[in-house]
């Protein structure tokens, strides 16, 4: 798809979507009427809320270092908002973003691992649904949807995303199109000089089954297309994996492999008994404009749900991953599992309680080279941190 025709997609939707607005924003809402075959009365439901706000706050700790010398320790507070306001039956806003404090000590050539204060936007879309199983959204999409840290992890991209739904009690299934703006969290295409328009593109088939009460299946199968990425990408991807060409500097930095492929996941909940559940699941991922040796990712882990009182559940899990070079552009993907040219393994821990509204969450990564990079070394990351939310509205 050209990068005009995806400018018009975007302004159309984000012209769409105002006009819907102006023309519904002054609508009544509606009232349902339920029959109960019980009381044989006719009774009126509540109209939902327009305005729904989850405050979030994190507090923890935050470890890395790599065989280089590169090393950062931090204490970290986390505030965070997920604003929805429901403008009319059809037309919805989400706003969803996080404030960055932190206090510490850092060491880095690149900056990469090391935190930084500030507000990051994770999302801010207004989406359209005309119908039950369709819907429109155009604004700061985040990739998170797209289930896989080894392709992007958690950016908001600018753009529009179409959705349809089929749900049928045990069977649920989705089919979703995005056309977007590959960014940095601020927002920048990250372009150091005049040069095209980046733009992502994805296609994905998502879908759950309850075969029965105590197993369900979920899967994902995504083609993707990054298309047009800046030298300062390139640049930036370089030092985190990818192969690049020669340069002297981020205005002069290519990359040698374009980025199209497809990825695939699933993952299943067997509950063993009231008490245990067992958790597995695992992607490929696969940039299929690289050779062989350079364009091939995966992630497989395996946990368990321990509900140990009405109150607390325990969730231990373990996952080992392997991300070559070139199977994904590494300015995207996640910093916690080294971005690419990269192996290794991962354990979590999470105690949930439930009824006091707050989670105690820990991890610790250690990720090595595949080969050798002359910019890269084994790294490890750390967190621990006490999770809680409160709904506002």
């Amino acid at each position: 798809m050209d990068v005009k025709v995806l400018s018009k997609i975007i302004k159309g939707t984000v012209v769409l979507a105002g006009l819907l607005v102006a023309i519904t924003i002054k609508a009544e809402d509606r009232v349902y009427n339920l029959n109960s075959s019980q009381t044989k009365q006719v009774k009126e439901t509540k109209t939902p809320k327009k305005a729904l706000l989850k405050i979030t706050g994190d507090i923890g700790d935050v470890s890395f270092a790599n065989e280089q010398g590169e090393r950062s320790q931090s204490a970290a507070f986390v505030l965070g908002e997920e604003f929805k306001y429901r403008l009319t039956d059809e037309v919805h806003l989400n706003v969803d973003s996080k404030l960055y404090t932190f206090a510490g000590q850092s060491l880095s050539r690149f900056g990469d691992g090391i935190p930084t204060n500030g507000i990051y936007l994770k999302e801010a879309l207004v989406e359209w649904q005309p119908f039950q199983f369709v819907s429109v959204a155009g604004g700061a999409i985040n990739q998170r949807y797209l289930n896989s840290g080894l392709l992007i992890y958690e950016k908001a991209f600018p753009g529009a995303r179409e959705k349809l739904a089929y749900n049928t009690g045990n069977f649920t299934a989705s089919l979703t199109a995005e056309q977007t703006v590959p960014t940095s969290a601020s927002l920048s295409t990250k372009t150091a000089d005049r040069e095209d328009q980046p733009s992502f593109f994805a296609e994905t088939l998502s879908g759950k089954f309850d075969v029965i009460r105590s197993f369900a299946f979920e899967f994902f199968g995504t083609f993707f297309d990054f298309r047009n990425l800046p030298s300062q990408v390139a640049f930036d991807s370089s030092l985190y994996g990818n192969t690049a060409t020669q340069m002297s500097s981020p205005n002069s930095a290519k990359f040698i492999y374009e980025y199209a492929g497809w990825l695939l996941g699933a993952k299943g909940d067997i509950e063993l008994s009231r008490q245990a559940k067992l958790l597995v699941a695992g992607s490929l991922l696969s940039n299929e404009l690289a050779p062989t040796a350079f364009n091939h990712g995966q992630i497989v882990s395996a946990g368990a749900e321990f509900s140990v009182t009405d109150n607390l559940s325990i969730n231990p899990t373990m996952e080992t991953f392997f991300n070559e070079s070139d199977s994904a552009p590494a300015y995207y993907n996640d910093f916690v599992y080294g971005h690419n040219n990269r192996q290794g393994y991962g354990a979590y821990l999470t105690l949930d309680f439930k009824k006091s509204n707050f989670k105690l969450i820990g991890f610790y990564v250690d990720a090595d080279v595949i080969n050798f990079n002359v910019n890269q070394s084994r790294q490890q990351v750390y967190l621990i941190k006490l999770e809680t939310s409160y709904d506002v509205l």
